[in-house]
């Protein structure tokens, strides 16, 4: 059978479906300020980086057990095949009940290039299935952060823009300028 088959079956891509709704990823890094994920991934300094209080961030994480969040740094790695030494949690003691979920989970708590270790980058994985989801169509929490850092080279005439300012007003959120930091 063909990848484009197996990939294009129709049991396949609903059970690709499914597990793309209950796993939920969240990425952070200890370092805002640093210029090379401005550019990489804040579309060339023009977007925002929310910032957390690392302490509230994970008593809030706390709140949603049900989702099974763990929060956890990233290992950066020369080739994560090779990682044999990474305990992602208890039931690692224990014999090896859910092999696959163990090999998802270090695949989402490693990076397989050694150059990137410069992001010093977190994870937050939940995981839940629809049945469990919050109420209201939610399916993960949104935490408000504490600091919303805008790129040196944001819009600040577009809408976006705008919208997001009323909102950070709205819930006390306070807006820093790259200027400003």
């Amino acid at each position: 059978m063909k990848y484009e088959e197996i990939r294009e079956n129709p049991k396949m891509m609903m059970k690709t479906n499914e597990m793309r709704d209950m796993w939920f990823v969240s990425c952070f890094t200890e370092k805002y300020e640093n210029l090379s994920m401005w550019e990489d991934y804040a579309d060339h300094g023009r977007g925002i980086c929310l910032a957390y209080e690392a302490v509230r961030l994970l008593e809030e994480v706390k709140k949603y057990s049900s989702l099974n969040a763990q929060f956890l740094p990233v290992r950066y790695v020369d080739n994560r095949n090779n990682c044999k030494d990474m305990m992602l949690n208890h039931y690692d003691l224990l014999e090896d009940l859910n092999g696959t979920t163990n090999k998802l989970l270090l695949a989402c708590m490693t990076k397989d290039r050694m150059k990137y270790s410069m992001e010093e980058e977190w994870r937050l994985l939940m995981y839940g299935e629809r049945k469990e989801r919050l109420g209201n169509g939610m399916c993960a929490p949104f935490i408000n952060p504490d600091i919303i850092f805008c790129g040196p080279n944001i819009d600040t005439k577009c809408n976006d823009y705008q919208n997001l300012i009323a909102v950070a007003k709205q819930k006390n959120i306070d807006v820093v300028h790259a200027e400003n930091r």
